[in-house]
């Protein structure tokens, strides 16, 4: 450093402190000579300013006489027992004088006051109640083992691509983790967070939700639908078809073959393993996560952007989704279920919310914090990790209680009035110059010179005033650490006296009275930028650097250290700048396949004693894979093409290499709108405009820019393009037929190529929902529904450019199932058998059936399908004195069938004779002349089955009748008796007798009937004939 910023930088120097480093560094120098010279030699320096803050310690030379020695004592090192950074406050205790030397290398009492990190976390997992990852902005990786008191910081310069979501899994006691972000970014872990790797995947989309079911096999979904999986812990990543191009902010693995993946516009998606499928629920949302209880029961949380803030639910597999109110307005991020019946949601402004009832009812807890959370692990069920915007909250106590964990800071900060509790100077080594041979010893103060210890015989600090009571450097750096600021009396203000002795053991110089002073190492410089500056057409691969100067303390910069890591490697320094003046640097690298990461330090030079660099924490790391910048855009090839929805267009075109997708537009060349798409380097590109009135031409313009480019952002192709939306889609015609007692056919009308959705339910709830395909005339019915009950619906639909509609509220009456009532048996009277008759009312037009059982088990039916809602059958031909079993049913004209209860009934004791009808007789003879008889058939019937038989007589002889035929008992109801052997031609009388089942007998009126006449026989005939032709002979006449 220059002799003028030296002696500027000795009155700055003045109450000077440093931050405590993991080793430190303690530096002074004294070379013994002859008085005179040493005075000229030290004048000289004075003359250059030397600078205050590297100052060494000069010791007036004593000329030792015969000895005339040349001797340098250098103590080379002071080490600091700890890793942390602490807050000291400056004294004016420590001030420069000609004996002071700089010391890095003192320890204040640590202050507990800051926040656990300055990034936003995104996503945590917790493994046990004390062991904990969090992930965020920039590449953050945070660990916890002791439940928050202690964060370690792993993984760094792993990535610098913000990490969205991390998932775990134990084996052994090991923890494998992944974490996924944005560009497509997937880092590992298999040694619990000890190193991390990047991995390859396939895609360069953001990633949003990473979900593994066992160490090997994981999904991770992201932006534009996009989904991975990976069956070799990450070794290769495979793309499955999601079916959607919207983004997925959350996925959870229930088993390998059952997932879900929920995000914007509603998306739901279920999964196999392999196929995903699309749950609709119903809502048009956002949703922001998901958890699933089991492989049926599943809820996420969304955020509807106007009223209340709502979370889904499922219970069927996603088939059915119902909504539940949360009680806030704020974004709902993260959701996390301990067990079936508690679960946590966090969101937006500190939000908390907590069930115990599977999510029912959710009530509000105090966070502590206004800043948004975004994620929550709960390893038990009283003890969860919520973390968002700079915060990492836990409660202990389910909820009730959440406090923000802070920790020890990890950067330096001047606090006021802090209380100086310095711990000890931790050890010395020490270089002898040329020609010097002896030992140096030491002494030590803890209260600025009042008191000296050194080390006794049992190696116990001991208070002396004597320079023969003394120890070894070995001695002091074995048992330094025992020697504290507040050891003894001490005020914690050091002093160390050193004192060389010949190896004669007389004394030979002494560095006496040597204070303590505290200079602090430089800040970290500020805001490092890397920039592409390489020359595609020359293949030379250059970046280059520039950083803002560190935060100004009371510290000296010579230089910047620049150093380097090759896709994730170790560090390495490759170049330095000439001075602090210099914030730039420029370096031809290899590669373009190489990821090149960059970090910066500043560097405070002495060469006082040796060389001697403090250096400053690093930079923020930068990374960057030279690519080289294009002077001019890429090549539109080919024409654009369209496709116009009512509301949307998607606009397609292609370009030489890889470039980014925008299109600006409006309704005339002054366009006025701007859309781009989230895929940057993409050679097909696609645009999907939005918001779009409907039957409307637009004109539009496309962009397609490099990355890495020297070119403006304004930059658009010269031509103009235009294309016309459709009109608005519509729902129209809706027909409710077939209406059913538990279903109904519905059709409508589309006006535009869409699948249709029908909610429905008994209120305007609708808590059910039916899918009814795509086309733009729709068809479905809606079943399992109740009878005589009112049902309301609503239509809606999405078309093929995502267009939403939906129709007004209808509603519809199912019919009600027939029910018979007033079911009523009577025994009519004066029937030829027992008979029955049943009557009952129908609540609908129904059909009569009556179905009955005898005691044999004989079933028998009476119906009459006439529609009525009056019945009357009337069952005849039954057994009297029978008990019977009757069931009456009905139909109404669609088939639904009501059935009654069984009743038993018995018939009453027959008393009723059958009665006689319908009296015929057939007449016959038998034979010829005066051998002939004749036969009677007499033919009736009854109006009930019955015997046969009939009484008698020849007429003349009385109506007594006493004659009768054999008793025919088979009972029937169609009657004839033969009566032989009567004479011809000869009146007779005759009765009929008939007797029933229970012996009821009936006798008919006397009837009289003629037998017919005779036939003559061949020998009457001829004597006939001849009487006739021959009476003249036989004395006859004829006519006169």
């Amino acid at each position: 450093m220059t002799a003028k910023k030296k002696k500027e930088n000795k009155k700055k120097s003045q109450s000077s402190f440093t931050w405590l480093r993991h080793h430190t560094t303690l530096r002074w120098h004294m070379r013994a000579q002859k008085i005179g010279w040493y005075r000229e030699w030290h004048q000289w320096r004075l003359s250059q300013h030397f600078h205050a803050t590297m100052l060494a310690i000069y010791v007036t030379s004593i000329i030792l006489g015969s000895l005339g020695a040349f001797l340098a004592i250098t103590p080379e090192h002071v080490v600091a027992s700890t890793n942390y950074d602490w807050d000291l406050n400056t004294s004016t205790d420590y001030t420069y004088n000609s004996n002071e030397v700089q010391f890095d290398g003192v320890i204040a009492k640590p202050s507990r006051d800051q926040y656990v990190t300055d990034a936003t976390i995104y996503g945590s997992y917790c493994v046990d109640a004390n062991t904990c990852y969090f992930v965020g902005s920039g590449g953050t990786i945070l660990k916890t083992v002791d439940g928050g008191v202690n964060f370690a910081t792993q993984g760094v310069g792993i990535t610098s691509y913000d990490l969205k979501s991390i998932s775990c899994k134990t084996n052994a006691g090991v923890d494998t983790c992944y974490a996924a972000g944005n560009h497509g970014t997937i880092i590992k872990t298999a040694n619990s967070g000890a190193t991390w790797g990047g991995q390859t995947t396939p895609i360069i989309n953001n990633l949003n939700g990473i979900s593994f079911i066992d160490d090997s096999t994981g999904y991770a979904v992201g932006d534009s639908g996009k989904v991975l999986k990976t069956t070799t812990g990450g070794g290769t990543w495979s793309t499955q078809t999601s079916g959607t191009t919207y983004i997925l902010s959350s996925v959870y693995f229930v088993y390998s073959t059952t997932a879900y993946a929920v995000g914007e516009n509603s998306t739901i998606m279920k999964s196999d393993g392999t196929n995903w499928t699309s749950k609709y629920s119903g809502f048009w949302w956002n949703f922001n996560s998901i958890f699933c209880t089991d492989a049926s029961t599943c809820y996420a949380v969304a955020n509807i952007g106007f009223t209340d803030s709502m979370i889904q639910v499922t219970t069927n597999g996603g088939t059915n989704w119902t909504s539940r109110a949360s009680g806030t307005t704020n974004t709902l991020r993260d959701i996390y279920f301990t067990d079936v019946n508690n679960a946590y949601i966090v969101g937006d402004a500190g939000t908390i919310l907590k069930t115990t009832n599977t999510g029912v009812n959710w009530t509000s807890k105090t966070s502590g914090v206004s800043e948004a959370l975004y994620t929550i692990s709960c390893p038990q069920t009283d003890i969860c990790y919520a973390a968002g915007y700079n915060r990492i909250v836990k409660t202990v106590n389910s909820g009730d209680n959440w406090s923000t964990l802070s920790h020890y800071p990890t950067k330096p900060s001047v606090v006021s009035n802090t209380s100086k509790e310095y711990n000890v100077i931790l050890g010395f080594t020490q270089t002898l110059g040329a020609g010097s041979t002896g030992t140096v010893y030491y002494q030590v103060s803890n209260d600025n010179g009042a008191t000296w210890y050194y080390l006794n015989g049992s190696n116990v600090w001991t208070a002396t005033t004597s320079d023969d009571n003394r120890s070894t450097a070995a001695q002091v750096n074995t048992y330094i650490p025992s020697f504290t600021g507040g050891y003894g009396s001490g005020t914690g203000q050091f002093k160390w006296k050193a004192i060389f002795y010949a190896t004669s053991g007389t004394q030979q110089q002494k560095l006496d009275n040597i204070q303590v002073s505290i200079k602090e190492s430089p800040n970290p410089p500020q805001e490092l930028r890397v920039a592409d500056a390489s020359k595609r057409d020359k293949d030379v691969w250059l970046l280059a650097l520039t950083w803002d100067a560190p935060v100004v303390n009371e510290s000296e910069i010579d230089y910047y250290k620049i150093e380097r890591s090759d896709d994730g490697g170790p560090w390495t320094a490759v170049g330095t700048t000439a001075d602090e003046t210099r914030r730039a640097y420029a370096e031809i690298v290899p590669s373009s396949s190489v990821i090149y990461s960059y970090r910066v330090r500043a560097v405070d030079h002495d060469d006082i004693g040796g060389l001697y660099n403090d250096e400053s924490d690093a930079s923020n790391v930068v990374s960057m894979m030279p690519t080289g910048k294009y002077p001019t855009p890429p090549a539109l090839l080919g024409s654009p093409s369209a496709s116009a929805g009512a509301t949307t267009a998607t606009i397609t075109w292609s370009t030489d290499r890889v470039s980014s997708s925008s299109v600006k537009y409006g309704t005339d060349t002054s366009y006025g709108s701007v859309t781009g798409a989230s895929e940057t380097d993409v050679t097909s590109h696609t645009v999907t405009l939005r918001g779009l009135a409907p039957g409307t031409t637009y004109h539009y313009k496309l962009q397609s820019l490099d990355q890495e480019r020297t070119y403006g952002d304004d930059v658009y192709y010269a031509s103009d393009y235009t294309f016309t939306t459709s009109s608005a889609p519509d729902i129209s015609g809706l027909k409710v037929t077939d209406i059913r007692a538990d279903s109904v056919l519905l059709s409508w009308q589309t006006t535009s190529d869409m699948v249709s959705t029908v909610r429905y339910g008994k209120t305007t709830q609708y808590d059910s929902i039916s899918e009814a395909g795509r086309g733009t005339n729709h068809t479905i019915r809606l079943t399992n529904l109740r009878d005589s009950s009112t049902y309301h619906i609503k239509i809606s639909g999405t078309d093929s450019t995502g267009n939403l509609i939906q129709s007004d509220d209808y509603s519809f009456e199912t019919l009600a199932l027939p029910k018979l009532t007033n079911i009523k048996f009577d025994q009519i009277k004066d029937r030829p058998s027992s008979t029955v008759r049943v009557t009952w009312d129908s609540n609908v037009p129904a059909s009569s059936i009556v179905e009955y059982t005898d005691g044999t088990g004989k079933k028998e039916a009476v119906s009459d399908y006439q529609l009525l809602t009056k019945h009357e059958i009337t069952i005849s031909g039954l057994q009297d004195k029978t008990e019977y079993i009757v069931t009456v049913k009905g139909r109404d004209g669609l088939g639904n069938e009501a059935t009654s209860e069984t009743h038993k009934i018995t018939t009453d004791l027959d008393t009723r004779p059958p009665e006689i009808s319908e009296i015929t007789t057939e007449k016959s003879i038998e034979g010829y002349g005066a051998g002939a008889k004749a036969q009677l058939i007499v033919s009736w019937t009854t109006d009930e089955p019955s015997t046969s038989q009939v009484e008698y007589e020849e007429a003349g002889s009385g109506k007594n009748l006493s004659l009768v035929t054999y008793e025919d008992s088979s009972l029937s109801t169609s009657h004839a008796v033969v009566i032989s052997n009567l004479k011809p031609s000869t009146s007779y009388y005759f009765k009929i007798v008939t007797k029933d089942k229970a012996k009821n007998e009936t006798k008919s009126e006397v009837n009289s009937t003629l037998t017919g006449q005779a036939r003559l026989s061949i020998f009457d005939v001829i004597v006939k004939s001849f009487g006739a032709s021959l009476g003249w002979l036989l004395g006859e006449r004829g006519p006169k």
